[in-house]
């Protein structure tokens, strides 16, 4: 079945129920947007064309269609909703397209044929329970940077059951960009071990958890920021404070230099800063004690949609 070039949007409940005679459709170029349920329960549809032009999928749009064996999302296509193809049991080949930004929760709930899928770069929001129930799931891969991050945790085969949360963290804050900007290894080196720790943490600390991690990179960034400033005032004070120092003299580069080297951010960040930080860090710690295991503050993001219906799941 071939729907007629004009159409803009196919519509909520548009074919819901069981179609039987529905088994192949494609969608024209000129469709924006499938809206709600739109093929949800078609348990016949065996083939879905989905031509460039589409924007959104939105929630529950093909969801059980039970004999969907493959799609393949065109890159116009910005969001895919929550469970948009939960309950496809037949879906083997899924391929998301560069261009994408937003896969929501439970998208492909239940998508027990799935063994492999990868998540492309553009995508900006990334929730590690798109692919929960997914029973045959081996490997979700990312972007080159998250790949790479996980290869330099020496965690790239052990993590792939968390890899959806792992994903989640470093697409959602920005993680492996943010690193590539801290210049101090022992700053690089604490936030590794965060990321670490990422399988051991509760599902309901997790949204927490990861943005204290956010916070974290969040102040190096801003030490980072302040190192060079630091690095040129200690420069101007050590210059002033050397009654032999003449910037008139025909050597003088050689002593900017030398005092340069003195006060350069290789010193500054690993001694200066790293001590300004640490004083911060046992601070905060000792407010963290107030806590006990199960007391964590809940942080909660209004980007995450109804996560609360799922807190007492495990990962897909």
């Amino acid at each position: 079945m071939k729907l007629s070039e004009g159409l803009i949007n196919i519509g909520a409940l548009a074919f819901f129920g069981d179609c039987e005679p529905l088994r192949h459709i494609e969608i024209p170029r000129t469709v924006r947007s499938i809206e709600s349920c739109a093929f949800a329960r078609c348990t016949y549809l065996v083939e879905v064309k989905l031509c460039e032009g589409i924007e959104s999928i939105g929630f529950h749009s093909f969801k059980k269609c039970m004999s969907l064996k493959s799609i393949e999302i065109p890159p116009t296509v910005r969001t895919i909703g929550i469970r948009a193809f939960e309950g496809c049991a037949s879906l083997e080949k899924i391929t998301l397209p560069e261009g994408l930004e937003k896969i929501s929760h439970t998208a492909f709930k239940s998508c027990t044929s799935i063994r492999h899928i990868k998540i492309p770069s553009t995508v900006t929001y990334f929730h590690w329970y798109a692919f929960y129930g997914c029973s045959q799931l081996l490997e979700v891969k990312s972007c080159n940077e998250i790949e790479d991050l996980l290869s330099r945790l020496s965690l790239l085969h052990e993590w792939r059951p968390y890899s959806s949360r792992f994903i989640y963290c470093c697409v959602r804050y920005s993680v492996p960009q943010r690193m590539g900007k801290i210049r101090a290894e022992k700053w690089r080196n604490i936030i590794e071990s965060m990321l670490k720790f990422i399988p051991s943490i509760n599902k309901t600390h997790f949204h927490y958890y990861c943005h204290s991690i956010d916070s974290k990179l969040s102040v190096y960034e801003c030490l980072t920021e302040a190192a060079s400033l630091l690095e040129l005032a200690l420069w101007k004070a050590a210059t002033s404070a050397d009654d032999d120092f003449d910037p008139h003299h025909v050597d003088h580069g050689a002593d900017k230099l030398k005092y340069r080297m003195n006060c350069s951010a290789s010193v500054v960040i690993p001694h200066v800063l790293s001590f300004l930080l640490n004083v911060a860090i046992d601070h905060g710690n000792a407010d963290d004690q107030r806590y006990g295991d199960d007391e964590y503050p809940y942080y909660y993001d209004s980007d995450d949609e109804d996560d609360d219906e799922y807190d007492d799941e495990e990962d897909g």
